[in-house]
């Protein structure tokens, strides 16, 4: 929807700022883009963001990400994000898994809300044409620690891999993407492979504005 004369309106960055810790900001010289948004809409998903940073960055494992992990446990220290946290500690549960590792209750809704948030400006910032709000297709979580699985699983994958990274040399092993579209008679569609801390994957899998199928 386009921002009206006299609305108020704020940047969204993509990727997020929140996606680099201090410790990577210090070496980085980062100019992210970012999109003109409504206020009020990109405040709505503050929240979802930052459980959704803690609780992925938190699996991922890997300097990038231990680097948001060192940012939110100052910040506890001081007496922030103590409720955020706390809700992420909550999500551990006591059985472990075959690989020994110990299970978490992700709340797959609001990732999945920020995935397709950061899929919209990934669109947008691509074609100059705004996606609805709510997705028409599909967003998998794909577990780190059960990768190979979970994309050996996914026919089409092998496409991804072929593909070239879109994404930011500068940023690459913070946020990176692809994305692989097809036509096929009336259906046209899109997948969006996100990758996190070079480590979490999201993909949002999607009907094309102008797909004609009866789906």
């Amino acid at each position: 929807m386009p921002i009206a004369e006299g609305e108020s309106w704020n940047r969204d960055h993509l990727p997020p700022a929140a996606f680099f810790g201090s410790l990577l900001k210090r070496f980085l010289s980062l100019n992210l883009d970012w999109l003109y948004t409504h206020e009020p809409c990109n405040s709505a998903y503050r929240k979802d963001e930052e459980y959704a940073i803690a609780a992925l960055a938190g699996h991922a494992q890997t300097y990038a990400a231990r680097a948001v992990m060192q940012d939110l446990r100052g910040a506890f220290e001081k007496g922030h994000k103590r409720g955020l946290l706390g809700m992420i500690v909550g999500g551990f549960g006591t059985v472990i898994g075959p690989r020994g590792e110990v299970t978490f209750q992700l709340d797959r809704y609001r990732v999945e809300r920020v995935a397709w948030k950061l899929a919209r400006g990934i669109y947008y910032r691509e074609l100059d044409v705004v996606l609805p709000e709510k997705r028409p297709g599909e967003i998998r979580i794909i577990n780190p620690f059960e990768a190979a699985e979970q994309i050996g699983n996914i026919s089409w994958y092998p496409a991804v891999l072929a593909s070239r990274p879109m994404g930011d040399d500068t940023y690459r092993k913070v946020f990176d993407y692809k994305w692989i579209s097809e036509k096929n008679g009336d259906f046209r569609g899109h997948a969006i492979v996100m990758l996190l801390w070079n480590r979490v994957i999201l993909i949002a899998m999607f009907h094309d504005p102008a797909c004609g199928c009866p789906e």
